[in-house]
């Protein structure tokens, strides 16, 4: 592939070499930038995809993405810069078993402020929604969480709770 399929695939979770690299185990790839939560993302006016952010913790500047490099040495390079030759070259391949999976490539980031846990699948849960009420006999509720896997399938499942009392 050329490079421009390259940046593609990376943009959505692959780790992409180039044939003619010497170096064993060498690939590059994006790292997410990210920003804090009661701050807004700058990402469209950089002209950035929002899908290329993760929220930061409280009171963090903006981190914007970058395209990272495995070196030779196993080391990771942030800031990697492409060649002439890189940027020309038709050798580009995705790296077998190295195509990282993670629900930040289909969840905007505006759309995560629900986000209750991450998985080492690359998958996450969010809340979704909740109804309730309640009178002097009891109170019931109804919880939805939302399951987005690694590839961007979302899954639904509904937990209810009743209490009653009695005087």
């Amino acid at each position: 592939m050329n490079f421009g399929q390259a940046i593609d695939a990376m943009k959505h979770g692959a780790r992409v070499a180039r044939e003619g690299w010497n170096g064993k185990g060498m690939c590059v790839y994006i790292v997410n930038g990210s920003f804090a939560p009661e701050g807004a993302c700058d990402a469209e006016r950089a002209g950035i995809d929002k899908k290329l952010f993760e929220l930061g913790d409280h009171d963090t500047s903006t981190r914007l993405p970058c395209v990272a490099m495995i070196t030779a040495q196993g080391a990771i390079l942030h800031g990697w810069l492409a060649s002439q030759s890189d940027m020309l070259a038709e050798d580009w391949q995705l790296v077998d078993g190295m195509q990282e999976k993670d629900w930040r490539k289909h969840v905007p980031v505006d759309e995560r402020s629900g986000l209750i846990s991450e998985y080492d699948d690359g998958s996450a849960v969010f809340f979704a929604s909740a109804t309730g009420g309640g009178s002097e006999y009891g109170a019931y509720g109804r919880v939805q969480l939302m399951k987005i896997d690694a590839d961007g399938a979302a899954s639904f499942r509904d937990y209810t709770a009743d209490a009653y009392w009695y005087q």
